[in-house]
């Protein structure tokens, strides 16, 4: 449980050197006495441990830091399982099962693959894209429950289930779904995500652990359009949608039409009900972005 991010915002926001003094003091402790005969232990202690070095990395561009992250990768990717994930003897706390069960806490792999991201961003090593979405993959295997729009606390099919996903646990999913658009992926990221804002509490470490990470998150959703609601329709089958601004704008709707479905007809009505245009769209076209203008009734 070891950060510098905080220190390293203070310091950039503020250029109190005394947040950039006490990162450096912080990372090169770990840098040096952390890596001496390192060795995996658990996706949170690697992980942490990754995100602290690379966030002093991009604060100084000082490659000692970087180096550290090396170290640390290898035993991550020696350690990784053939079918994606890490795992290791759950203890009591994880699983009070006899035998104990093997694998991981759904938030420490969370952690590692966050620290997973950093690394990729920063040197573009393809293998590591690849451990990140098979680690996300596995975790969902193992611990998503969709009725519960959560994960298992842990890989023990015993541990409580939490509703909604931690925002510990969501930023790596959407990072390996940038990289490998599997539905999954983009699936459990976006229900999980906004399950698990509607019960953010105000109680400080819930609280911080959220808006750590979300406002970069919900960015990197927006681009990869995983926020957009698609409406699967039946052929032949009419769908209303109503269409309510809360600001002024202009509002977009995308229509793609099924390929074999047939020509896809777009109909636009006022409150009113009087038409403001019309659309059809053929089958196999491109999807078509309607543009209601501000001016438009409502």
């Amino acid at each position: 449980h070891t950060w510098v991010e905080g220190y390293l915002d203070n310091y950039f926001l503020t250029g109190d050197i005394r947040g950039l003094e006490t990162a450096r003091l912080v990372a090169d402790h770990y840098a040096s006495y952390g890596t001496v005969n390192y060795d995996y232990n658990n996706a949170r202690t690697s992980g942490w441990h990754l995100i602290l070095e690379l966030a002093m990395y991009r604060a100084t561009g000082d490659p000692y830091y970087l180096n550290a992250a090396h170290i640390i990768m290898e035993r991550v990717k020696e350690r990784e399982m053939p079918e994606g994930g890490w795992a290791r003897q759950l203890m009591p706390g994880h699983c009070y099962c006899l035998p104990r069960h093997r694998g991981e806490a759904g938030f420490m792999v969370g952690i590692l693959l966050t620290g997973l991201k950093d690394y990729h961003e920063i040197t573009g090593d393809r293998r590591t894209a690849s451990m990140i979405v098979r680690g996300a993959k596995k975790m969902i295997e193992e611990m998503w429950v969709p009725e519960k729009r959560g994960l298992r606390y842990t890989s023990c099919p015993k541990s409580s289930v939490a509703v909604g996903l931690s925002a510990l646990e969501t930023e790596g999913i959407v990072y390996g779904y940038r990289h490998h658009q599997d539905p999954e992926l983009g699936e459990v990221a976006v229900i999980g995500t906004f399950e698990g804002l509607r019960r953010i509490s105000g109680f400080g470490k819930s609280f911080s652990q959220a808006i750590r990470v979300m406002p970069n998150m919900l960015y990197e959703m927006r681009q990869l359009r995983l926020t957009e609601m698609p409406l699967k329709l039946k052929p032949g089958r009419p769908c209303r949608i109503y269409l309510k601004p809360q600001a002024k704008g202009e509002i977009l709707a995308v229509v793609r039409p099924r390929d074999s479905s047939g020509d896809a007809r777009v109909r636009l009505l006022s409150a009113d009900g009087k038409v403001v245009f019309e659309l059809t769209l053929p089958a196999y076209t491109p999807a078509h972005t309607l543009r209601l203008p501000e001016d438009a009734p409502e």
